[in-house]
């Protein structure tokens, strides 16, 4: 287990950290028909409760829904290097490809990103992108990210956690499933099971580093 007793960890992304889908809706049946209302985090945190007990840490979920990379750029200081914390969580790049923003800006953002993170002696986990359901286009340019992500990763001594992969492999096997495993609840958002795999993917990579 690379966390370690006393640190603070800091999850920083979009609404896929903050939680699953609508923020704070004022219609009540609009809030009540989600069939999810957490994040990848809230699972993480609880296998780190129950299979790491000796472990105490604080965090800090930061995550802001319609988030790209320009927008934690525009936080990083007040929202990440404020709290100095040991470990920030990383997860974004759906809204990059959502809003086209160019190829070129998010490499440039995230590496911006990376390096206001290492000059503060903070470690990072960088997480790939997940799919963009039935949007073939959308689903091309997350998957160019998720190159920039897994390279920048390689070059900053980062941890990288493939999401990409794990969720290829259930949206496979659901072609031939009488029922098939829903991860999404509405676009890209996560249901309990999307999410469930997600922090999965995050622990198991905890305690292979």
């Amino acid at each position: 287990m690379i966390i370690k007793n006393g640190q603070r960890l800091v999850f920083l992304g979009d609404s896929l950290t903050q939680r699953t889908s609508v923020i704070n809706p004022s219609d009540p049946a609009i809030s009540y028909a989600l069939d999810y209302v957490g994040s990848y985090v809230d699972i993480l945190l609880k296998h780190l409760l129950i299979n790491c007990p000796e472990l105490q840490i604080d965090y800090l979920n930061k995550g802001i829904a319609g988030n790209t990379t320009q927008s934690l750029l525009d936080r990083i200081e007040k929202d990440v290097i404020a709290f100095k914390p040991d470990w920030v969580f990383l997860f974004v790049g759906q809204n990059d490809a959502g809003k086209s923003v160019p190829i070129e800006e998010f490499k440039k953002n995230l590496e911006v990103i990376l390096n206001t993170l290492k000059q503060n002696g903070i470690a990072v986990v960088q997480m790939s992108t997940t799919p963009y359901p039935d949007d073939a286009e959308r689903s091309a340019v997350l998957d160019v990210l998720d190159d920039i992500i897994k390279a920048s990763s390689k070059a900053h001594v980062n941890v990288f956690v493939d999401l990409k992969k794990p969720f290829k492999r259930v949206l496979a096997a659901n072609r031939i499933r009488k029922n098939p495993v829903n991860l999404f609840n509405d676009g890209c958002h996560l249901s309990k099971l999307g999410n469930m795999l997600i922090a999965d993917q995050v622990y198991a990579a905890l305690l292979r580093n």
